[in-house]
């Protein structure tokens, strides 16, 4: 067996985890394996956002540390129940600083991501189970076929015939098909062999499979070269195809050994612990294994709450009783558990005579359920128990008149077409006719059939208003919301001057810029916005609408938005010139303006009072100065024009002189990872290549330049404050300054220097920095460096950078700064994205209504979703929006439906949470609210930020100035020996909370629902593991004690501290 791998370091894993998530690691690890009746189920029922995944990684570094000796191979199975949440969790989770992990969706896949399980000491193996174990009478997805037809293939030596290649196709057209069989022919999957061996197996257990199988490739055979397969056929296949998928998930599961099975947000697929059909079956042959500790990670591990309209076959009380006799796996246990809730109730019905009782019930119900489960929570730890959440109040969501109007073209269309009643679509979503999908709403799907009814046409006509004009669209007019919700959003999400931010500001900005939109009152506390809506139709107008009220206010004229605007930092060779030389101003690391002209080392170095931009560029002028002077003093005295190239040039003079082996040794490296030309974008290689030959060249003293202009020391002060990838490097630098690092940092700032550009080259930026900072006769490039002058670049990426490496392994290697450069290229190349509307054009001759489809572009505001670029028509996928969301930059608005958000993250510069629609319970909507409720969130650093101004940071280059900040807030906070403060919460006067917004309409029946939610949400925590939940809250809350008072009585499942 090959044990290379190093046991992992245990106390320097758990110095990343903050104080009360150590508890909970240490008090879980000890049930699991060293307490004198260990358990082999524990809960993690943290509140959202509190990090389980974190704790997760201590457990299994104690885990791993605890079987080292005795265990020969030791296997740690992850299994979650979304792919994106397991791409954002599971690396976090490898405590051994292995490869990468591979994420399989599907069970059937693990033998082509696994290595030989037998070769490891240590194998980590992630799957989901949604498409792993609910295999059934189903074909499977391409990749899987194509695993069993090399697999069968080699067994039952079926050659190059067409008929199992017919059967194992499925719905994959044949060229694309016949190209898959190719490439596996001709470089085979790598299969773990314990794995091939066990479906070998268990395929000769199986003799009439094999004949079966022939018949039906027999028949497939025939019908294909037919082009159409019967019905029956078709379900032949899929039934064939389902065994082998069931027989090599079982190989699979036979060639584990788990030691430690993680269930994340488990809740989603619970059906699977307790169920008795085949593919329970399936799932419990992993999870009852000898000796297998089983880990169990959610925020919302049953239902937590249950209203009277809610089913009753998915109670709370039900719910909760499963997930407990699961965890105990002893009824005796879940006996004593349900008489101690009992007796809980009885004594909260009597509190107020004789409220010991309470006590000594709750401190009973407490320690039995501390044996199987811990929960920590926030609210116990702010000032008015609001967990830093408070709603926004006095909204102006009023109807228009125009917005009636709406409403009844959509009511009499619906009245035409028999269609239900559509006022809560209404109340949801403007110009519904035309934003609907055919494919999701009923109504839209029978208007597209009858457009030719004859009293459509007099319908539109009169509501002609209320339908979407291209022709509006297409002359930048403005267009009515006609949604009292929409109207709202805009007004706070775009028209306080939004439009004028490429990205969001930051919350410690470094110096003043008077005039600039990122010193307006309103807009430097921006925040983003997460819109959470019932309706698939929401983020879909939200997307359109709201990017196109952005995009009109800075449209240059009016009438262009179909206008093409064409990049303008382009790399191109034009008769033999390089056209883009001035653009590396923008995209050139330099070393040496990083290391000497810091802006925040300057600001630091000024009174409060004089940190602006004025005073802070003189200063910064004279240090370009009295390096670069030097070096150009030999070429002031030449005949000619001003030679534009020292623009660029110089940078690489300059890191010659003062950085030549750092800079060097990434110049000429050959690694493909981080070599500069190699990092081309969308343009061709050979012009971007050309480019960097030349800047090479500069820098080894091989070009003849001309005279210098005249502002070059003007231009390059403005380079060292804000060109993207020096300011960059320098944030990449507040870290560490590691020399073993250079090459590292100098190709991530490269990376991230691109994707500024990508940033730059959308039209829609092109067009507002024109608008705010082109001067008479100025280069695009320069306008970019003055609006980065304008948007605190510095402070901001500082922000930035401190976020992208934060985490469990604090330590900056390279795995980790390659993976600050990815996500942060990712968040900065975000294309824009196009979705379509119907527009119902009238023909008033023929009186016929003729749909026509236009495409909008997305990019201020996203629905989270797969969706298509704009311009290439290729699919971004939702993670990528994610990553771009958690970054400063856009989109600034996000719209997403309730569904599959659990345990994904969007915090990081939001703190505005809209509640579209109201959810089914208060657990739907502390869930919902979970996501931008999260570690060093927007709002956390802004009352930090707030907290400790400019002026407490000690001016130290080589530390990040957000590690000090946070390191005062929680020297600050010591008394509370909880370090929940200041990560989770930090509470400053007249601070930043979390927004909550819930935009209803007067006198609608939601802001009945909302009063009665305020009330469950106070209350809900009383009712822990009770049945008929909602007549106790309201019991409670009509009754005349204190609920505040009775919620210091409620249930509380902390993990016990050191004493």
């Amino acid at each position: 067996m090959t044990t290379q791998l190093q046991r992992p370091d245990v106390e320097a894993i758990m110095q990343g985890l903050k104080n009360f998530q150590r508890r909970s690691a240490d008090y879980v690890f000890d049930r699991l394996y060293t307490s004198p009746n260990p358990v082999d189920r524990f809960l993690i029922a943290d509140e959202v956002g509190l990090g389980k995944t974190v704790v997760a990684r201590g457990i299994i570094a104690k885990a791993i540390d605890h079987l080292w000796d005795t265990t020969e191979r030791i296997d740690i199975i992850y299994i979650c129940s979304n792919v994106d949440i397991a791409r954002q969790n599971v690396n976090s989770l490898n405590v051994l600083n292995q490869k990468e992990i591979a994420v399989s969706s599907r069970l059937t896949l693990l033998p082509t991501t696994l290595e030989c399980l037998n070769d490891n000491k240590v194998n980590f193996i992630s799957f989901t189970p949604g498409t792993s174990f609910n295999l059934g009478f189903k074909g499977g997805v391409a990749n899987e076929r194509l695993l069993l037809y090399s697999l069968l293939h080699e067994v039952w030596e079926f050659g190059d015939t067409a008929g199992p290649k017919a059967l194992l196709q499925g719905d994959v057209v044949k060229e694309n098909w016949a190209a898959k069989l190719k490439g596996a022919g001709s470089k085979p999957p790598i299969i773990d062999p314990a794995t091939k061996e066990l479906f070998l197996e268990s395929l000769s257990k199986n003799p009439d499979l094999r004949q079966q199988f022939v018949d039906i490739a027999v028949r497939s055979r025939y019908y294909r070269e037919r082009r159409h397969i019967p019905v029956d056929v078709r379900r032949a296949q899929n039934r064939i195809i389902g065994e082998l998928r069931t027989l090599l998930a079982q190989s699979c599961i036979g060639a584990l050994q788990p030691d430690l099975v993680i269930l994340d947000e488990f809740q989603r697929f619970k059906d699977l612990l307790d169920g008795s059909d085949e593919v329970a079956a399936l799932a419990k042959s992993l999870f009852t294994y000898p000796k297998v500790k089983m880990l169990l990670l959610s925020a919302t591990p049953y239902k937590m709450y249950t209203m009277y309209h809610e089913s009753e076959d998915n109670n709370h009380y039900q719910d909760f009783t499963r997930t407990m006799d699961f965890l105990y796996n002893d009824p005796e246990r879940q006996d004593n558990l349900a008489q101690e809730l009992e007796h809980y109730r009885r004594a909260l019905l009597t509190h107020q005579d004789n409220p010991t009782a309470l006590i000594s019930c709750k401190e009973a119900i407490e320690r039995t359920l501390r044996s199987v489960m811990v929960r920590t929570e926030r609210i116990s730890l702010t000032a008015d128990n609001d967990g830093m959440l408070a709603e926004v109040k006095d909204l102006s969501c009023c109807p228009h008149p125009s917005d009636i109007q709406a409403f009844r073209l959509t009511d009499e269309v619906a009245m035409l077409l028999k269609s239900r009643d559509t006022i809560e679509y209404w109340k949801s979503a403007p110009y519904l006719l035309n934003l609907m999908d055919s494919q999701g709403y009923k109504i839209k799907r029978e208007l597209m059939e009858q457009l030719d009814l004859p009293s459509l046409y007099p319908t539109l006509l009169r509501n002609e208003s209320s339908l979407l004009s291209w022709d509006n669209i297409k002359s930048f007019s403005p267009l009515d919301p006609q949604n009292a919700r929409l109207r709202l959003l805009l007004e706070t999400a775009v028209q306080t001057g939004a439009w004028q931010l490429l990205w969001v500001p930051a919350s410690q900005p470094y110096y003043h810029v008077p005039g600039s939109p990122f010193e307006d009152p309103i807009l430097k506390n921006y925040t983003k916005s997460l819109i959470f809506s019932s309706w698939q139709v929401v983020p879909k107008s939200i997307a359109m609408l709201v990017s196109y009220e952005a995009e009109r206010h800075k449209a240059a004229t009016p009438g262009d938005y179909e206008k093409h605007q064409a990049p303008l930092l382009r790399f191109a060779v034009v008769d033999g010139r390089l056209t883009a030389l001035s653009a590396f101003t923008l995209l050139y690391p330099c070393q040496t303006l990083a290391q000497e002209v810091d802006p925040l080392q300057i600001a630091l170095s000024l009174p409060g009072h004089n940190r602006n931009i004025d005073s802070i560029r003189q200063i910064a002028q004279e240090c370009v100065a009295l390096l670069i002077d030097p070096l150009i003093k030999e070429y002031q005295h030449l005949r000619g024009a001003a030679d534009e190239r020292w623009y660029s040039a110089a940078l690489l003079i300059l890191d010659r002189h003062h950085h030549q082996s750092t800079t060097a040794a990434w110049l000429n490296t050959q690694d493909p990872a981080i070599r500069w030309e190699t990092m081309s974008g969308e343009d061709t290689d050979t012009a971007f290549a050309k480019h960097i030959a030349f800047l090479k060249q500069c820098f080894n003293s091989t070009v003849d330049l001309g005279r210098p202009p005249a502002d070059l020391v003007n231009v390059l002060t403005t380079v060292a404050l804000a060109a993207p990838a020096v300011v960059t490097l320098r944030a990449l630098r507040r870290r560490t300054t590691d020399d073993a690092l250079s090459t590292e940092h100098l190709a991530a700032a490269a990376k991230i220097a691109l994707g500024f550009r990508s940033q730059f080259n959308v039209p829609d930026s092109i067009t507002l920095v024109r608008k705010l900072c082109v001067q008479e006769e100025q280069s695009y490039w320069a306008a970019v460096l003055d609006y980065c002058i304008i948007g605190n670049l510095q402070a901001v990426m500082d922000e930035y950078m401190h976020i992208l490496a934060d985490g469990p392994q604090n330590a900056l290697a390279a795995e980790t700064i390659r993976s600050m450069a990815a996500d942060a290229d990712a968040a900065l190349s975000l294309r824009t994205a196009n979705l379509e509307f119907d527009e119902l054009t009238l023909d008033h001759y023929s009186k016929r209504v003729t749909p026509h489809s236009h495409r909008m572009r997305c990019r201020f505001a996203l629905r989270f979703g797969d969706v298509r670029n704009y311009e290439d028509e290729k699919e971004m996928r939702k993670d990528t929006v994610r990553r771009a969301f958690n970054s400063p930059f856009r989109p600034f608005v996000l719209a997403s439906t309730s569904i599959g958000q659990e345990g994904l993250d969007f915090h990081r510069y939001c703190h505005s949470i809209y509640h579209w629609n109201l959810p089914a319970n208060p657990i739907d909507m502390e869930q919902r609210e979970g996501r931008v409720h999260r570690y060093k969130g927007h709002a956390i650093r802004r009352n930090v930020a707030k907290a400790y101004p400019l002026s407490s940071i000690s001016p130290s280059k080589t530390l990040d100035p957000w590690s000090q900040l946070f390191e005062l807030a929680q020297e600050s906070s010591q008394d509370l020996q909880n370090d929940l403060v200041p990560y989770w919460l930090y509470e400053t006067k007249d601070g930043h909370k979390i927004n909550r917004y819930i935009p209803a309409l007067p006198l609608s029946r939601e802001v009945f629902q909302m009063d009665t939610m305020r009330k469950h949400l106070a209350a809900y925590r009383l009712v822990f593991g009770q049945p008929r939940q909602e007549d106790l809250v309201a019991y409670l809350s009509n009754s005349s004690g204190d609920t505040k008072e009775l919620l210091m009585h409620r249930i509380r499942l902390e993990p016990p501290g050191d004493d």
